[in-house]
């Protein structure tokens, strides 16, 4: 009896630790309950069958609520029927039940209310719960499971109200605990969008001084120069000024022969080649040595550009490896030439070929047509400050990235061991 009983008591507290967070706030004791949102959630959004002139809003997963003003030109917004939205008030939410991911449930807190699609699910919460905290649980990864279990449809899946009921949720009856989670993850959430800023203002920033740095396609000098810099830059076609061939892989691709085992090396295909001019760590495949003969060898620091799938990627070589065919490798030049001057040169030539091409984009591109770009090239001194200048900034750049990484991959676990 006094057996059963302590397997009792046993059960008891695994049951009871289920529905305890991993992680807690102190001063905070009680188990948390999982509860259906059906309970705390009315279905509201009344059209706007008048068309009254409320500003248009639509949702977006990373910015909650943005401005339709932002995505289309007033002559298109002039054009909107007004009728076919919805009303969304101040403290409501609205998503897309087509369109349902993390975070894609926006809440409205702009002071105002505003309109939405009528495709859109607009709802209130009840008072039971913190508007903040529900937003919390939304940007989780369990917020996702649970909504891949209540959607339908087979091409496309959908998450109506009706289903949107039925998602399960972490419910807390202490109000006050639910305020400090939401309150928390809110203050992380915004030193996050602060480092996201910073981010994007040094991206800016680079593309910037790519404009200034380099001389327009008509020109001879920049418009911005490192002093003691007089000469004009040299007009070369590409293909009289550096020496570069394709790399090279035996077929067919898919013979395991050529893949792994002893004394295999990095193989670099496009995949591998990353937006920061650098190849990644570790290459997605390995050239086996019975492979190596049949492909192209390349040393460290070489330049090399995607000539398909993801064109005009650059990356200077960190280490040697084996190249694909979809890949131009740069063995030498006329002259002496600082190998990042080059590799941005490379990059911002490939930036400039893509406006021209139909729809923006290029799809491959021959080694030939390659050959008769256009490049303007400085004196190996002043190509020097300019590859310094770009590698610094480039360093400034990844450190902030790395930085915004670790703040997400923290706020991830934290949203993993603060609910249950």
């Amino acid at each position: 009896m006094t057996s059963n009983n302590n397997l009792n008591v046993e059960k008891n507290k695994a049951e009871v630790s289920k529905n305890i967070p991993e992680l807690r706030f102190q001063g905070f004791i009680d188990a948390w309950e999982l509860r259906k949102l059906k309970d705390f959630t009315i279905k509201t959004g009344k059209e706007n069958s008048e068309g009254e002139d409320y500003p248009a809003y639509s949702v977006s997963n990373k910015l909650g609520l943005v401005s339709q003003t932002k995505q289309f030109d007033g002559s298109r917004l002039d054009f909107l029927d007004k009728t076919a939205y919805k009303f969304v008030n101040q403290g409501e939410f609205a998503y897309n039940p087509a369109r349902i991911n993390v975070g894609s449930i926006a809440f409205n807190d702009l002071g105002k209310t505003v309109i939405v699609s009528s495709l859109y699910v607009v709802l209130k919460i009840s008072d039971k719960l913190d508007n903040e905290y529900i937003l919390q649980f939304i940007k989780s990864i369990k917020f996702i499971e649970e909504v891949k279990r209540n959607t339908e449809g087979s091409v496309r899946e959908y998450l109506f109200f009706d289903n949107f009921k039925n998602i399960k949720f972490p419910y807390i009856k202490n109000l006050e605990e639910q305020q400090k989670i939401g309150s928390f993850f809110k203050q992380l959430d915004n030193t996050i969008t602060l480092h996201q800023r910073k981010l994007d203002k040094l991206k800016r920033l680079k593309q910037g001084y790519l404009q200034q740095l380099f001389p327009k396609n008509d020109e001879k000098v920049p418009r911005v120069r490192f002093t003691n810099f007089e000469y004009e830059w040299e007009l070369r076609k590409l293909g009289d000024y550096s020496k570069y061939r394709r790399g090279s892989f035996p077929q067919p691709y898919g013979n395991k022969e050529w893949y792994d085992g002893e004394g295999a090396m990095p193989f670099v295909q496009v995949v591998d080649v990353t937006s920061k001019l650098t190849l990644v760590e570790n290459t997605k495949q390995k050239i086996s040595k019975l492979a190596q003969p049949k492909s192209v060898f390349v040393p460290e620091g070489k330049v090399i550009v995607t000539l398909q799938g993801s064109i005009g990627r650059v990356a200077i070589t960190q280490y040697e490896s084996f190249v694909d065919r979809t890949l131009l490798i740069f063995d030498d030049y006329e002259k002496a030439t600082d190998q990042r001057f080059w590799a941005y040169t490379i990059q911002k030539k490939f930036e400039i070929e893509k406006l021209k091409a139909p729809g923006g984009t290029i799809k491959t591109i021959t080694k030939e047509a390659l050959s008769s770009f256009n490049v303007h090239l400085p004196q190996f001194e002043e190509q020097q400050k300019i590859g310094s200048f770009f590698n610094q900034l480039d360093n400034t750049i990844a450190l902030q990235q790395s930085k915004l990484d670790k703040l997400k991959s923290i706020k991830q676990s934290l949203l993993q061991k603060m609910f249950i």
